[in-house]
């Protein structure tokens, strides 16, 4: 897997931080919405995939708190990118 573009933790639950980022990519936009962003839950793991899975953040619970890293798949524009980036710090 390659390097996290952000990767932070949190006094908030995995549970917490998966809804914030899942409502975040979901409805903010910066070309569009992005109807494709989902959830996957896997072995102590909550993924949320967003732009037909080219993006997407691992959270995993860490005592009280979470860790959160966000990978994306391609070179992207840098509004897109910074968009996405920025949702994950806020709701870490």
């Amino acid at each position: 897997m390659s390097r996290a573009v952000v990767s932070e933790t949190s006094s908030r639950s995995a549970q917490q931080v998966s809804d914030c980022i899942y409502h975040g990519w979901s409805t903010t936009h910066v070309v569009q919405n992005d109807p494709t962003t989902h959830i996957e839950l896997e072995k102590g793991r909550m993924t949320i995939f967003t732009w037909q899975d080219s993006m997407f953040a691992d959270v995993y619970p860490r005592g009280a708190g979470s860790e959160v890293r966000f990978y994306k798949t391609f070179n992207m524009g840098p509004e897109v990118l910074a968009d996405r980036s920025s949702i994950v710090k806020l709701c870490a």
